[in-house]
């Protein structure tokens, strides 16, 4: 039995296959960044392993450029564990669950194994425990693997991505990828104008509202407010999976006016985003757990980003659906999006996850840059833009 699993495991795993579809990722994430920036092609081409190219040790790199090379290691580490996780789950999932469920046990009450309760399934602990060589050895595979990577130099691994994308692209008869896509939406993304909404946000949010601070009420009196609708949430949740939508706070209690706001309270943005705007929100009849909450300005301004982007992504859509009509239904083609799909902002985030983790990451590193502006500047932009205005 030990040795089926063994075979098991090590078949779910086609390690060419899995290389060339790491250093597809490796060379889209960093193939533009290469054409700006001239100090990171030297370190590439310099560089004599991939293990010597993520030590980043080079003073004349920008910090843009450490950060990428950061991020490309920790991605090349997670694509390689997460695909060795989904074989060892599928693995498991038979050998608990599958043909291989009922062999597993006879095995185990052969080598010693009684269970307590013969009615209850095994868990995954026991089989990973009995099965402990097998288990180890595939992960004696994923290092290797991943040492052979890092054994190759930054070079041969980025032309390879080129090649397994070139291959690709032929194979599927596309004229053109998602990162073609992603290329256009980033290239034509108007940051100033991104600025100018910030700013003028800014100024409106502290120039026309009051200061509010968070007030708990006591037990006396919420007796004497019996008759009161219950303003206090339910149990405070956090959307951990938007990092642009800012964590709520204790609001266990009612909010007070406390003066106006000034832009002399804050030095950064970020500052800025934790002040209560005076909202309540209240979860709608679909949200039958969610929570009441106090709104933030944060929350304000994350909505106003995401609605720029959405913008910005119909005006990228509607480039290439008016522009590169051709082009772009070989990509509709490749995920099955019909004509009107295929104008659908919803639709290619939801079936295209290159795209969709591309604009998510776009939008995190916009949130952080905006968080970490000092906010004088910001106000004052958006003072003279009110003032033209009228």
């Amino acid at each position: 039995m030990l040795e089926q699993i063994k075979e098991l495991l090590i078949r779910g795993i086609d390690a060419e296959k899995l290389i060339q579809e790491l250093s597809l990722h490796f060379t889209e994430s960093l193939e533009d960044e290469l054409k700006k920036d001239p100090e990171l092609q030297k370190y590439l081409e310099s560089s004599a392993t991939l293990k010597e190219f993520f030590q980043n040790t080079d003073p004349s790199l920008s910090e843009t450029a450490l950060d990428l090379i950061d991020d490309l290691y920790a991605d090349l580490d997670y694509g390689m564990m997460y695909q060795f996780d989904l074989v060892e789950d599928s693995v498991k999932e038979e050998l608990l669950h599958g043909r291989l469920a009922s062999s597993v046990v006879k095995d185990m009450r052969r080598g010693g194994i009684t269970f307590l309760h013969p009615s209850e399934p095994l868990n995954e602990d026991q089989v990973e425990e009995y099965y402990v060589e097998a288990f180890r050895d595939f992960d004696e595979l994923r290092l290797k693997i991943f040492d052979s990577i890092l054994a190759m130099s930054p070079g041969e691994f980025f032309q390879m991505g080129k090649d397994a994308r070139d291959s690709f692209r032929k194979a599927r008869g596309l004229q053109m990828d998602e990162q073609d896509f992603n290329r256009q939406y980033l290239e034509t993304l108007d940051k100033d104008r991104l600025r100018q909404l910030f700013a003028k946000k800014i100024y409106d949010s502290i120039h026309y509202h009051s200061r509010y601070v968070l007030e708990s009420v006591s037990d006396e009196e919420e007796d004497d407010q019996d008759t009161m609708p219950d303003l206090s949430p339910l149990e405070d949740q956090e959307d951990e999976a938007n990092p642009l939508t800012a964590p709520n706070q204790e609001d266990e209690g009612v909010l007070v006016a406390a003066g106006d706001l000034h832009p002399e309270d804050f030095s950064f943005v970020y500052e800025l985003m934790s002040e209560y705007n005076g909202h309540r929100i209240l979860p709608s009849d679909e949200e039958w757990n969610g929570s009441a909450y106090w709104e933030t300005y944060g929350d304000e301004f994350a909505e106003l980003l995401g609605e720029f982007m959405i913008d910005h992504l119909e005006r990228t859509i509607r480039y290439f659906n008016e522009k590169r009509p051709a082009d772009y239904a070989t990509l509709a083609k490749l995920y099955g999006w019909s004509r009107e799909s295929r104008q659908n902002p919803e639709v290619i985030l939801s079936t295209c996850d290159k795209i969709s983790f591309f604009l998510s990451d776009l939008q995190e590193r916009l949130w952080e840059d905006l968080l970490e502006e000092d906010l004088m500047p910001l106000y004052l932009m958006g003072e003279a833009m009110s003032r033209k205005k009228d």
